[in-house]
């Protein structure tokens, strides 16, 4: 077998790239428990931004990182801990913001985008004029429990107890990332650490899914700046639950692990949300290097490790970074995986150095942030499970709601443009091919087919057992009224030949005996109430021979709005391929 190429480091890349900017994002999403869903007419059909609102720090007192409290006894309760973009925390209420306010808040996205890309992420919360994403923000009190700053005392350090000086670090703040020997070996640093605050977090709710989206500072002690190569260490640790160890409280001096989704859970309402049990945490990282020095090779690697949580211990391919590199210019780097996205820029080139974390901010992240919904949604849907058993009709309504679901998430989340410009459009391709959307779509396509056609399957089965049981229901009917029917024809034909017999006997036979005359009069009857018995079974067996659903269906005039049902059913059933291609 030939060798394929690795991915050759130049000493530049070994030692890292200077950063000029760097962004560091992690998203975090939530489901809304179906207990806490209210369905009111004319209401949104989701509530989760009002809880958010809601939420305070005495909701929260119970929350830990690992096993110490992330809330201190002394620390006074109350404080709010989130807000609406743009109306601050005193303008905010648990029912929102005043008329006066909802011109200026929400988020800011770049005209070039669709509305629809908008009204896709702002869900049930709307979206407010001007290309704004209705979307909530941590208060000042929020940043500090994530950032660990209420587990300790809150009065001056000079203040603190013996104890809690020896257990408390006044001057730290967020994470620290514990650094291994090889980790150490591969940033050629001696530090043991490398620290990690929360600078801003935000959430937005598409549906019942809300994404908590995390922007993160990275910090190397005793450096002013950090290498690219921290922050692929520190996205190597982040990324992965199973990495709680390395992950630990800043502001403890004992070790004390955890992990940044416990951070993130203390400040969502867990009585009506949770936090699905990924192990892994999707991220988008933006780099900005002083310059791109050394082969293109390098520039690739480098947004590839940080797109799919690799350090410089993987050996990577050539030609498996290349297939996942896009270049719209030559300044600019984008890769995007079920891990995450990465996107690298040379800062020497003037333009892009200056202008692309903007656009980041109001463009890349919420492309990145649109995808990573509709991956969420659809993973969710492909993994609900509903046994199959014959005859169950809660079962087969249950599937029925799964094509439902995925009819909604289709007209209210699949876009297939998102700007009128290509490039926009080619890193919304990218992000769509990377989280496999086409593939979820497509399976659940098929599964929407085989579901409906094991529920035309069972209604016809039903449909037949129920005629069945109304022929059977028809025939014994029809035995049952014939004995009737002869009782009546003997009763009167007895009564209309014992009057006729009468005449006769006074006008041709007077001397007919009586015996003889009631026996001709009891054998006509029995004749004509045996042969009307007959003739009535005959007729109600021809009846009860006829198909019931026929009938039905005679009296009802036709089908009504059958058709149409099927129709819908039929358009969420008819394969995500015409549609995701």
């Amino acid at each position: 077998m030939t060798e394929q190429p690795m991915v050759e480091q130049s000493a530049t890349a070994s030692a890292g790239y200077a950063l000029h900017k760097s962004r560091l994002f992690v998203f975090v999403d939530v489901k809304e428990k179906a207990s806490a869903r209210q369905v009111v007419e004319g209401a949104p059909p989701f509530t989760l931004q009002r809880r958010f609102i809601g939420h305070d720090l005495a909701a929260v007192h119970s929350a830990s990182f690992g096993n110490h409290p992330l809330i201190h006894p002394d620390q006074r309760d109350g404080k709010r801990l989130w807000q609406i973009v743009g109306a601050g925390e005193s303008d905010t209420t648990r029912s929102g913001v005043s008329p006066a306010h909802r011109k200026t808040t929400g988020l800011a996205i770049a005209d070039d985008l669709h509305p629809a890309v908008v009204a896709a992420l702002g869900g049930h919360a709307g979206s407010g004029p001007g290309r704004r994403l209705s979307a909530l923000q941590l208060t000042q009190a929020g940043l500090k429990l994530v950032n660990g700053q209420f587990a300790r005392p809150p009065n001056h350090a000079r203040d603190w107890s013996a104890a809690d000086k020896d257990l408390f670090d006044p001057g730290r703040t967020g994470l620290s990332l514990a650094l291994s020997p090889s980790a150490q070996g591969r940033l050629k640093t001696t530090a043991t650490e490398i620290l990690v605050t929360v600078v801003d977090v935000m959430a937005i709710f598409p549906s019942h899914f809300g994404l908590i989206i995390v922007e993160l500072k990275v910090h190397a002690p005793g450096r002013e700046q950090v290498e690219a190569g921290w922050i692929e260490e520190a996205l190597h640790i982040l990324s992965n639950r199973g990495r709680r160890a390395s992950c630990l409280l800043a502001t403890l001096k004992q070790p004390t692990s955890g992990s940044l989704t416990e951070l993130i859970a203390a400040v969502i309402p867990s009585q009506h949300c949770h936090v699905p049990s990924w192990n892994r945490l999707y991220t988008y990282t933006v780099l900005v290097l002083n310059d791109f020095t050394g082969a293109n090779a390098d520039v690739d690697a480098l947004a590839f490790r940080c797109a799919r949580h690799y350090t410089k211990d993987y050996k990577l391919r050539r030609e498996v970074v290349a297939a996942s590199v896009q270049r719209p210019f030559d300044s600019v780097v984008h890769v995007f995986s079920l891990e995450g996205g990465a996107s690298v820029v040379d800062g020497s080139d003037r333009f892009m150095g200056s202008q692309f974390v903007s656009r980041v901010e109001h463009l890349y992240l919420w492309l990145a942030a649109l995808a990573y919904h509709e991956h969420i949604y659809l993973v969710d849907l492909v993994q609900k499970r509903v046994p199959i058993a014959a005859g169950s009709q809660s079962n087969s309504d249950r599937m029925t709601g799964i094509i439902g679901d995925f009819l909604e998430f289709r007209l209210r989340h699949r876009m297939p443009l998102v700007s009128d410009i290509e490039m926009h459009n080619e890193v919304y391709a990218g992000l769509r091919k990377a989280l496999r959307l086409d593939t979820l779509s497509d399976k659940l396509g098929g599964d929407a087919t085989a579901v409906e056609r094991f529920n035309a399957q069972m209604a016809a089965t039903n449909a037949e057992a129920r005629r069945h049981a109304q022929l059977e229901k028809r025939k014994k009917s029809a035995r049952g009224d014939a004995l009737p029917s002869a009782v009546i024809i003997f009763g009167l034909t007895f009564l209309a030949f014992s009057s006729l017999a009468e005449k006769i006997e006074k006008l041709l036979m007077p001397d007919l005996a009586e015996s003889w005359k009631n026996v001709v009069v009891l054998a006509c009857a029995s004749f004509f109430a045996v042969l009307g018995a007959i003739l009535e079974f005959k007729r109600k067996r021809r009846d009860a021979d006829k198909d019931p659903e026929e009938d039905d269906r005679l009296e009802s005039g036709g089908d009504s709005d059958g058709g149409t049902t099927h129709e819908i059913k039929q358009a969420a059933a008819a394969g995500a391929s015409s549609a995701t291609h």
